[in-house]
């Protein structure tokens, strides 16, 4: 029987080593504005994670790439769920999720992960944007409700 230490740890070290090429296709795509680096940043954090399925800060940088330069706002959600799967204490993750579920038009959802987000205490550098965030979606709702005559 062998040792797998040796072939996690290389897989590991190329799993970092992808994420590192994903944030600079990532910053070359937010210089530019192009969509073919911020493809190539997904397609580099896809390689991290399948060499470190849980790798979660990978799964965060995609899923924020999603969201905030891709505008997938549903694998924006997926990936950020992952990284609640893999690290429920991430309380960022559920603060950009609110973020792509708001986006969505998924008011609801925004609102749960927005409180819950809050409820967690963290000192988190999002928190005052979390509370206004949350008021906003709470004013979106209302409006769409009204419009639908609830």
């Amino acid at each position: 029987m062998t040792d797998s230490k040796p072939t996690t740890t290389w897989r590991a070290a190329r799993a970092r080593w992808h994420f590192a090429l994903a944030a600079f296709h990532r910053h070359q795509g937010n210089l530019g504005g192009s969509r073919m680096a911020y493809e190539r940043a997904v397609d580099q954090f896809t390689h991290a994670i399948d060499l470190d399925p849980l790798f979660a800060d990978a799964f965060m940088q995609r899923g924020i790439l999603y969201w905030r330069e891709i505008q997938n706002y549903h694998r924006a959600i997926r990936d950020l769920t992952r990284v609640l799967a893999v690290d429920p204490a991430r309380s960022d993750a559920l603060y950009y999720r609110a973020l792509a579920y708001q986006a969505r038009g998924d008011y609801d959802q925004a609102i749960a992960d927005y409180e819950q987000f809050l409820a967690m205490g963290v000192g988190s550098t999002w928190r005052e944007s979390a509370h206004i965030q949350l008021e906003g979606a709470r004013e979106l709702r209302s409006a769409r409700e009204a419009k639908r005559g609830r």
